[in-house]
């Protein structure tokens, strides 16, 4: 639903293809891109023939201080914040991310993985030296991201976060490692390194940086701001550098005064904009709005895909709706459907409800009829309309359903030929 409602919010014109002149500029063998404003494809083959009679380009202005931002130093991790990170920064999949941190726990190597709480207990200790000691296990001193001289505050980590009564946040354990989790896979160690970044960049300042802007002028004349970003205080970065937004970096930033002059290169580029809703901001909107669980939440991309309703691009993590996916929205949202019922907000009405239940604010018997009454109603209006839809679209819907089954099976060659690699692997190392 998530996925159709980003789509539906998008206007006709976003998803049109639009088109920009691409500068590389050569900033002492440091390649610096800048887009122009969008352009019709003609306009923009007029100019790039204008523009490549040139080559080189200066700065004119700047540079200036737009705006700082700080970002906060993480609270503790909880299962859905590994779910987001891994998508966003590594592209791996939360049904996956999920296993993994299970067979963490398992080894004795991190905190029970299935938990909604940020706050990290009072009795919490930070083992820097025990932490890096054990990723040398698996990692090399200079691949291990922090060492015990950097800017800890353990009293600082334990003020941070939200706790839910239920698990403390996913921590790595400050102990040695057990004989059995001396042997982990490439996937297991790259999450175990996480969470013990994550863990300790939750104890660390805040990150700063400075928006700034300098004015370039083209070798035709054309003047284009270059909007950039220089890190002040790098706080929790330092361990999570993913956390960082992008930036020149202050080699380039220092060449980059009134008068420079650089040698560019310019094309035409269709202009970047997002078309579909990414993996992490679904698993976003669906903690926001309490669907799932932390234990159910990867399931349910999972089998949004294996039932064929999105394909996933494995490696954008972009969640484009199919067909089939399509049809399912439109059923729901017709008039004699239930449209309200499916909407996020109703569920997050609900379990509001539940929760003042449990606060004493609310009455169980008066919510459960009001809700149930409710819910019975869709239900039935649901029941009589559902089956009148499939009948007048039966022959929209199979090719759809062919699609699909088409999809299920390459997924089951797929399954089926690691499973033979799997054996064979097996087979080799007895």
């Amino acid at each position: 639903m998530a996925v159709d409602q980003h789509l539906h919010n998008l206007k006709v014109i976003d998803l049109l293809p639009k088109f920009c002149l691409e500068f590389v500029v050569n900033v002492n063998g440091q390649k610096v891109v800048i887009l122009s404003e969008p352009l019709d494809e003609e306009e923009a083959k007029k100019r790039v023939a204008s523009l490549q009679k040139f080559g080189h380009c200066r700065v004119v202005g700047g540079p200036d201080h737009v705006k700082t931002e700080t970002v906060k130093a993480p609270a503790g991790i909880n299962s859905c914040d590994l779910l987001k990170d891994q998508s966003k920064y590594f592209g791996r999949r939360p049904v996956a991310t999920a296993d993994i941190a299970q067979r963490l726990y398992t080894k004795a190597m991190t905190t029970y993985s299935r938990t909604e709480t940020t706050k990290h207990p009072n009795d919490m200790k930070l083992s820097v030296w025990q932490l890096r000691a054990n990723l040398l296990h698996f990692k090399k001193d200079d691949d291990i991201g922090f060492s015990p001289n950097m800017n800890f505050n353990e009293e600082k980590a334990k003020e941070r976060g939200i706790n839910r009564g239920d698990h403390p946040p996913i921590m790595p354990i400050g102990k040695p490692l057990s004989r059995f989790a001396r042997y982990l896979s490439k996937e297991e160690i790259e999450v175990y390194h996480y969470i013990c970044r994550r863990f300790l960049a939750s104890s660390m300042p805040d990150y700063q940086y400075s928006n700034k802007v300098v004015m370039f002028e083209m070798g035709d004349g054309l003047m284009l701001p270059y909007l950039f970003a220089q890190h002040d205080v790098l706080g929790f970065t330092e361990v999570l550098p993913e956390y960082k937004v992008a930036s020149p970096g202050d080699t380039v930033i220092a060449k980059l005064v009134p008068g420079a002059e650089f040698a560019y290169t310019v094309s035409i580029k269709e202009y970047p904009h997002q078309k579909f809703l990414l993996e992490h901001e679904l698993l976003e909107k669906m903690e926001k709005y309490n669907v799932g669980t932390d234990g159910t939440i990867p399931n349910y991309i999972e089998t949004m895909e294996r039932d064929g309703y999105v394909k996933v691009d494995p490696k954008t993590r972009e969640l484009k709706p199919t067909g089939l996916g399509i049809k399912m929205i439109e059923a729901y949202r017709g008039r004699e459907c239930i449209p309200d019922m499916v909407e996020a907000k109703y569920r997050e009405k609900f379990i509001q409800g539940i929760e003042e239940i449990a606060s004493g604010k609310r009455d169980f018997v008066t919510f459960y009829n009001e809700s149930m009454k409710d819910v019975y109603a869709h239900y039935k209006k649901f029941a009589a309309y559902l089956e009148r839809y499939i009948e007048a679209t039966k022959k929209e819907l199979k090719p759809l359903v062919k699609e699909k089954n088409a999809h299920d099976s390459v997924m089951e060659n797929e399954k089926k030929k690691a499973r033979e690699e799997a054996e064979k692997k097996l087979k080799l190392e007895k």
